[in-house]
């Protein structure tokens, strides 16, 4: 009888196992140091190579718009992750101050984001304000740019420029910092779903819509993002804001995201706007550029981040609609990097 390869005489228990092991890998063509790299699942794995269905969790770009998104004024911006996606130049704009509840005891703020430095971003009321709907000009209405906006709209107004843009992503929030004895009302939160003007509007309206959420007036602040809606925003363009979806898609749109609030005559609240935006072209040559990567998975799910219930979002809302299920509260308030993995994996779960 012949005798065994593998000799375990004078070892210890741990010695003799381990020896067993190395025995086993080399005998099933294994010689490697993984112990894991030949085990039923890590076969079965090798085997149905091409039939597995993608994932987005190894991407930085996927993650990295994720984390955008759950903290875009913290985050630092990133380009879309949709094909094609030329290098760009990433700039953060914003715009912060206050506004007031007017005389009929209504104040607001709407906005829109911009790519050119001489374009209109906020629009927001005063305590002179009189009226009871949602303003771009008039009496107790003042407007506002951005701050770090790097070229002008003229820049990108004709395709012998060779210059584009597009926005990543913006977002509004605002909170209330009145006086104690005064605070009251509530406040209707709205970004049109199509991104279409939103002037005009009043709280009637709003409260008729279908993604209509309101909350009382609170010191939290509460938040609204605005995500590419239709291919043409998620292109490079030559306007100095997003293109409209109610006309020509070649012309710049309206005031599409913004806060309508009834409260007390003077009431105040604060503000604050931020956008990321992406700039490629000759007359951006001085800024600096890095690579965008590109992501199937979120490409696919980009426009779902606009579904209401997940673009409104409250620190502290006692309203449920302000605390949407699932992904949002995953993506909500203080998000971490661990959490945000498990957001891609959510993505690549259930949405493939």
């Amino acid at each position: 009888m012949a005798k065994h390869p593998v000799k375990y005489k004078g070892l210890t228990t741990q010695q003799k196992r381990k020896r067993y092991t190395d025995y086993q890998r080399s005998i099933n063509g294994n010689t490697g140091t993984n112990r894991n790299n030949n085990t039923r699942r890590t076969r079965a794995s090798r085997n149905r190579s091409g039939r597995s269905r993608p994932s987005v969790v190894s991407q930085s770009s996927a993650a990295g718009y994720l984390n955008l998104y759950a903290k875009p004024f913290d985050a630092d911006t990133v380009g879309l992750p949709v094909f094609p996606s030329p290098p760009s130049s990433k700039q953060t704009c914003w715009s912060r101050g206050s506004f007031t509840v007017g005389t009929g005891g209504v104040g607001f703020i709407i906005g829109t984001p911009v790519t050119g430095s001489d374009v209109t971003s906020l629009c927001f009321s005063s305590s002179a304000y009189a009226g009871s709907v949602l303003a771009s000009t008039g009496t107790g209405v003042t407007t506002t740019g951005l701050t770090n906006v790097p070229i002008s709209s003229a820049s990108l107004s004709a395709e012998t420029s060779g210059s584009r843009a597009r926005v990543a992503l913006a977002a509004l929030r605002v909170r209330y910092t009145g006086t104690e004895q005064n605070r009251g009302g509530i406040i209707y939160p709205y970004v049109h779903p199509l991104h279409q003007d939103i002037t005009g509007k009043d709280i009637s309206w709003l409260a008729s819509q279908e993604d209509y959420v309101a909350a009382p007036v609170s010191r939290d602040w509460i938040t609204i993002v605005w995500t590419p809606v239709h291919r043409t925003e998620c292109d490079y363009y030559h306007l100095g804001a997003p293109p409209s979806h109610a006309n020509a898609e070649t012309a710049a749109g309206g005031y599409s995201m913004g806060f309508i609030v009834s409260s007390a005559n003077g009431n105040t609240f604060e503000y604050q706007f931020v956008e990321h935006v992406e700039y490629t072209g000759p007359t951006t040559m001085w800024l600096s550029k890095t690579d965008n990567g590109v992501s199937v998975n979120l490409t696919d799910t980009i426009d779902k981040l606009q579904d209401v219930k997940l673009a409104v979002r409250a620190d502290g809302a006692p309203r449920r609609d302000l605390r949407p299920p699932s992904l949002t509260q995953m993506l909500t308030g203080a998000v971490g990097a661990g959490l945000i993995r498990l957001a891609v994996n959510r993505i690549a779960r259930d949405e493939l």
